[in-house]
């Protein structure tokens, strides 16, 4: 599974600015669509060329950010951010202990049944093993990869979204 990771980040690191830019804006208006009845959603600051998912602010909604606590990610409502673990902009605030209708999770590679490798930390499986929420998946189609080992701790996304498809069902 390392090397599909590794494949799937080096493709996405090729995209042109101007690509990256224009596939993230037309996978945020598809997510739109997908949550608009949702209220309290769980983004994710991207990093190492992952889908831009900063358009789906909402001001009509609840907006969380994942942060790494004792080797799990909590969701918070945040105040502010700041470098957290592995450089990435960690919300500072309360952790939020109510529902969430969807959580919107970076992809390092997937498949179409809507299997995903992260970074390989079990980071959002820890965390979405036992959430009754919509969880949304977001890549590139050039992360798509086939013969994903599916392992029985792995959380299997409801939709992956990319700039060409939608897989999975909504729910």
């Amino acid at each position: 599974m390392l090397i599909k990771r590794k494949q799937a980040r080096a493709s996405r690191k090729l995209l042109s600015i101007e690509s990256y830019n224009k596939f993230s804006d037309i996978i945020c208006q598809k997510i739109k669509k997908i949550i608009a009845d949702k209220k309290v959603i769980m983004l994710y600051n991207s990093i190492d060329n992952e889908a831009d998912v900063s358009q789906l602010v909402d001001n009509k909604k609840t907006i969380l950010y994942p942060r790494i606590e004792e080797n799990n990610i909590v969701a918070v409502k945040p105040c502010g951010f700041y470098k957290g673990s592995y450089n990435i902009n960690e919300p500072i605030g309360d952790v939020f202990n109510d529902k969430i209708d969807a959580v919107i999770v970076p992809i390092c590679a997937f498949d179409k049944n809507c299997n995903r490798l992260g970074f390989g930390k079990g980071y959002y499986d820890r965390f979405l093993i036992n959430k009754d929420c919509l969880k949304i998946g977001v890549a590139f189609s050039c992360q798509e990869t086939e013969g994903i080992i599916v392992k029985n701790t792995d959380v299997k996304m409801d939709v992956i979204v990319t700039e060409n498809n939608i897989y999975g069902e909504l729910i």
